[in-house]
């Protein structure tokens, strides 16, 4: 048990340096949106979410495939050699990065979000991923499935949370739709 969360350890600080390119571009794109969104510029606001989602989708795309292509080499640099560390080591950078692909679209949606005003879509968002999934997966998980739960917990809450990303941005849609609509 010791081992694998020494390689869950290892896993999700190289899937961090994933996280923190996201957050960077991010944080810029936030401040492009909140501008222009209160400039009335919508067009604007349209054009550089559909670009911030296609850079950070991108950026996790190329990144997840270095990661899964090269887990074994790169576990086997922090575990001494040991076999069964790198066996373990490179299951868990997988499983950690396999739904890291979507993490573009929650790190866009939920600047998207705070940059337009709603902070209540934007920290459900936030807090989403590691509080409201991610703890009662890891546990329910766990107790189920062992230590394979425990590998498999944060590809699971990756995609709870990009599913409500999905849901909030559908409702976003349809709210300002029906705006439309009525003004009409």
């Amino acid at each position: 048990m010791a081992i694998m969360q020494l390689q869950l350890g290892i896993a999700s600080r190289i899937v961090s340096f994933l996280m923190m390119l996201c957050f960077g571009f991010a944080k810029g794109y936030q401040a492009c949106v909140g501008y222009n969104f209160a400039s009335g510029k919508s067009e604007r606001v349209h054009e550089a979410t559909r670009m911030g989602l296609i850079l950070c989708t991108a950026i996790s795309v190329v990144v997840t495939i270095i990661l899964i292509t090269f887990a074994q080499p790169i576990i086997a640099m922090f575990s001494n050699g040991n076999e069964d560390v790198i066996s373990i080591g490179s299951m868990a950078l997988i499983w950690s990065v396999a739904a890291s692909l979507t993490f573009g679209i929650q790190a866009i949606y939920s600047s998207y979000f705070f940059a337009v005003g709603n902070a209540l879509y934007g920290g459900l968002l936030t807090i989403g991923r590691q509080g409201f999934f991610f703890i009662p997966i890891i546990l329910i998980a766990t107790a189920i499935f062992g230590l394979n739960g425990l590998v498999a917990a944060q590809a699971i809450a990756d995609l709870c949370s990009t599913t409500l990303v999905l849901i909030l941005v559908a409702r976003t849609h349809r709210l300002a739709a029906s705006k439309v609509t009525l003004a009409s």
